[in-house]
C-alpha cells in the first residue's frame, strides 16, 4: 500500500544517516580519547570503552526519545516515527560491534576486561534508553496525557438495545405467567375428571346439570383457554 511503501522510504534515507552518524560518531571518540585507536592491544584497558560506544549511547538515547513522546508523535507523524527508531536509530547503534570486540578482549586472555567490556555497553546503553524516555514522557502535551490516562467511555447502546431489552422482559413475564395458568389448568382438569368421575357413577338425569340446560339459563361459563387468555391480556 501507499503506507508501507513511505514507511520503506523514510526508514532507507534514515538507515543511510545512521550509518553516516555511527562512522562519524567513532572517529570522534578516537580523536577525544575516549574509545582506542586501530591497533590497539584489545587487552589494554582501553578496548573497555569500545569504538562504537558513544554511537550506541547516542542512538539508544534518540530511541528513548522518540518512545517516550510515542503518544503525541506517533499519530500525527508515524512516518518519521518509523523511519528515526528503525532507520536511524537502528543503524546508529550496533551492538554487534560491541559483542565483538568483548570476544577479541576475552581471546586475547583478559576475561575480566571482556566481562567488564559488556557491563559497560549494556549499562551506558541502557542508562541512555531510559534518560531518552524521560525526556521524551516530558515533552507530551498535557492534554495529550490526560486524554490517554482518561479510559475510554463506554458505548451507548444501539437504538433498538432498549427495545428489546423490554421485548426479552416482557416474554420473560409471559412465560411466567404462562406457567402459572397451566398448573391452575392442570389442578381444574384434575377437578373436572373428578367430577366426571362422580357423575358416571350417577343414575342419568341425576346429579350435576348437563351442559345443555346452562345452556338455556344463560351463557356458559368461559372455557380454560379463554380464561388464561384474559389472564395473559391483563
Amino acid at each position: 500500500t501507499h503506507q508501507q511503501a513511505t514507511n520503506v522510504a523514510f526508514v532507507a534515507i534514515c538507515a543511510v544517516a545512521g550509518t553516516a552518524t555511527r562512522h562519524a560518531l567513532g572517529r570522534l571518540s578516537v580523536q577525544a580519547g575516549t574509545a582506542p585507536a586501530a591497533g590497539v592491544d584489545a587487552a589494554s584497558l582501553e578496548h573497555v570503552a569500545f569504538h562504537d560506544l558513544l554511537a550506541n549511547c547516542v542512538g539508544s538515547l534518540v530511541m528513548g526519545i522518540l518512545a517516550g513522546w510515542a503518544p503525541y508523535v506517533l499519530p500525527r507523524f508515524p512516518n518519521v516515527y518509523v523511519g528515526i527508531t528503525t532507520g536511524l536509530c537502528g543503524c546508529t547503534t550496533t551492538f554487534s560491534a560491541w559483542n565483538a570486540e568483548a570476544a577479541e578482549t576475552l581471546a586475547a586472555g583478559a576475561a575480566a576486561r571482556a566481562a567488564l567490556c559488556l557491563v559497560v555497553g549494556l549499562a551506558a546503553a541502557l542508562a541512555s534508553l531510559r534518560f531518552g524516555f524521560g525526556i521524551g514522557a516530558a515533552l507530551v502535551p498535557a492534554r495529550v496525557r490526560a486524554a490517554a490516562a482518561t479510559p475510554a467511555a463506554p458505548a451507548a447502546p444501539a437504538a433498538g438495545a432498549g427495545a428489546r431489552s423490554h421485548s426479552l422482559r416482557s416474554s420473560k413475564a409471559e412465560v411466567d405467567v404462562e406457567e402459572l395458568d397451566l398448573d391452575e389448568v392442570i389442578h381444574e382438569l384434575d377437578d373436572r375428571s373428578s367430577e366426571a368421575g362422580a357423575r358416571a357413577k350417577q343414575p342419568l338425569g341425576e346429579g350435576v346439570p348437563s351442559r345443555r340446560s346452562l345452556v338455556g339459563k344463560g351463557e356458559p361459563p368461559p372455557s380454560l383457554a379463554q380464561r388464561a387468555l384474559s389472564r395473559a391480556a391483563s
